[in-house]
């Protein structure tokens, strides 16, 4: 860049084009000397290698997966089916009311690579906007040795002032996005909660603000479902990736929009504020929880608390206290989980009525195929190296068992290449909507009610990990109700075998949180496959929720469950047996 006597202007000062001034600066942005200056001068062109051989490249950092289930604890009065004071049990390692102004942003690593090969459009991309051109470019200057031409700083300059004015723009966009209150409708009134605990507790929390809102006669906002304190994940989904909301409006008449909707958390540069009403204590006699702190950070939401006139976790109580709030379009609460409604009704009125999205049901049907395509291969295996004596007949028989393994094992390879739920369009009449699906009869089985492609199964929920050192404190006699053994759930499968022969032959899978090697190889010496997520890719497929999602898919599905009655996770899939397909669960 040129000033008006004729001189380059540097990061440091300005610089003569011609002479040997110890202090002059060069177009690199450090001392020149007399010797490239007066190349320069002399007119030689050669251009720097912009690429250089310590280039830098951002490497983002991403989690994924859940390494546990979330918190459903219940305690000792709390066992029957469809209570809602399940303890989340997170006390013991929550932090103090959230207070906290400096929202914590998902940070990537940066690794130094070598030869990386970068070229000048790669280092573009990583122009800070504010410096001059100079300091821009600083970095790029400092990698060679050759002199930068005029013609090649003058291209790097126009670049640059290009780039700087797309970020500007995009800037303004970011800052003239509009807040979250003035998003929404002027004519609605609107509720919005605060997620709580794990997955499942999340949707029991969904389900009892639904029912909050409806009695108000306002729209739920959905906050998405959140990373509790098990995965550290910090990631987030919409209920939408695994609910068909729009079927669930249409059967209950709840107005429902997710807060996606309304506000992208990552197109969002400045923190908003966000003010709740105290619901069931969470805020004022307990701490909010580690989810509820998370969803506020990543929606870079300010807290603040109001107490209502009462304190009180009871619907009938709370809703009146709500609904003198008339005036606020945007009513919040602090929690949904902990309200006390009547037993079992948040899921009889509305929990019934989440159907997973036909994406979800084929993902199941097609990892169903899979798993079966594995069982009768190690079945085939099995078959082969133990019943056969006659060593000339095992011979004469091998040629036809590789074609067949073959066969399978192509099967599973193209596995990855069929479940694609974008490769083409799918039918949007959700399987569980069907007149035999929905049939609700919570006596007899429903028998024509069946899985995808006849693959009929057992389904198991070891709940194990945290619950270990819970069940032993909480329920130390009880301990089979709330922590069964494998042998005691093999013992229970066996006495339903033997009620029941039709279920004699059917596969077993476990969904299960253990981690413990010895406890997942007894699980397969009984002959029962446990669901990975290694194997189904769900995670990869369906989001960072996906395997436990498709663990709940399982246990709807299944000819019968085996669950644990302290675990929300499997009540909800004994809920969905009996009223989806008319099936009776055995819960220990």
């Amino acid at each position: 860049m040129m000033d008006q006597d004729g001189l380059i202007t540097g990061p440091a000062g300005r610089f003569a084009k011609s002479g040997a001034n110890e202090n002059a600066w060069n177009l690199y942005g450090r001392p020149a000397s007399s010797s490239s200056v007066s190349s320069w001068k002399n007119g030689d062109k050669s251009s720097q290698d912009l690429a250089g051989s310590g280039a830098s490249a951002d490497q983002g950092s991403a989690s994924g997966g859940i390494d546990g289930q979330e918190d459903d604890y219940m305690n000792s009065v709390e066992l029957g089916i469809g209570n809602n004071n399940d303890r989340d049990g997170e006390d013991s390692d929550t932090e103090d009311y959230f207070v906290d102004d400096e929202y914590e942003t998902d940070g990537g690593s940066e690794d130094e690579e070598e030869g990386s090969g970068q070229d000048e459009d790669d280092y573009l991309l990583d122009v800070t906007p504010g410096a001059t051109p100079q300091e821009a470019y600083i970095d790029i200057w400092n990698e060679g040795s050759d002199t930068l031409s005029e013609d090649d700083f003058l291209e790097l300059e126009e670049d640059y002032h290009t780039i700087v004015k797309a970020g500007s723009q995009q800037q303004q966009q970011q800052q003239q996005q509009p807040s979250l209150i003035h998003s929404l409708d002027p004519n609605t009134k609107y509720m919005a909660y605060l997620p709580y605990a794990g997955l499942t507790n999340q949707f029991y929390g969904m389900l009892r603000a639904i029912m909050v809102a409806k009695s108000l006669g306002r729209t739920l906002i959905l906050p998405p479902i959140t990373a509790s304190s098990h995965d550290k994940s910090r990631q987030n989904q919409p209920w939408s990736d695994y609910f068909d909301l729009d079927a669930f409006m249409q059967l209950t008449g709840v107005e429902l929009i997710e807060l996606k909707d309304l506000r992208q958390a990552d197109k969002v540069s400045e923190v908003e504020s966000l003010n709740c009403h105290i619901t069931c204590g969470l805020g004022s006699l307990r701490p909010l929880d580690f989810t509820a702190k998370e969803f506020l950070r990543q929606w870079k939401l300010d807290l603040s608390m109001t107490q209502l006139e009462i304190e009180t976790t009871e619907f009938n109580e709370l809703v009146p206290a709500l609904r003198s709030q008339e005036s606020e379009q945007m009513l919040c609460i602090t929690n949904g989980y902990k309200i006390m409604v009547p037993q079992k009704e948040e899921w009889d009125l509305f929990g019934r009525h989440f159907y997973f999205t036909p994406a979800v049901d084929r993902f199941f049907s097609l990892a169903l195929e899979k798993l079966s395509s594995r069982n009768y291969l190690q079945q085939r295996h099995r078959f082969y190296d133990s019943d056969f004596q006659d060593t000339n007949h095992q011979q004469q028989q091998q040629p036809s068992r590789l074609g067949d393994n073959n066969e399978i094992l192509q099967q599973l390879n193209d596995f990855d290449q069929r479940i694609d739920t974008n490769d083409q369009p799918h039918d949007r009449t959700n399987s569980a909507l069907t007149a035999n699906a929905r049939h609700y009869n919570t006596n007899t089985n429903n028998n024509n009610a069946v899985t995808p492609n006849g693959h009929s199964f057992i389904s198991i929920h070891a709940r194990r990990g945290d619950f270990i050192d819970y069940c032993q404190q909480q329920f130390p006699h009880a301990l089979p109700s709330c922590l069964p053994t494998t042998q005691e759930l093999a013992s229970t499968l066996n006495n339903l075998l033997v009620s029941d022969p039709s279920l004699r032959g059917l596969p077993v899978y476990v969904s299960t949180n253990e981690d413990r090697s010895e406890e997942l190889a007894e699980f397969r010496a009984m002959g029962w496959q446990v669901l990975e997520d290694s194997f189904l890719g769900a995670s990869e497929r369906l989001g960072v929720f996906g395997p436990m999602m498709m663990d709940q898919v399982f246990m709807s599905q299944a000819q019968t469950l085996i669950g644990v009655r302290t675990s929300t996770f499997s009540r909800v899939g004994a809920y969905r047996q009996e009223d989806w397909y008319g099936r009776r669960a055995v819960l220990m």
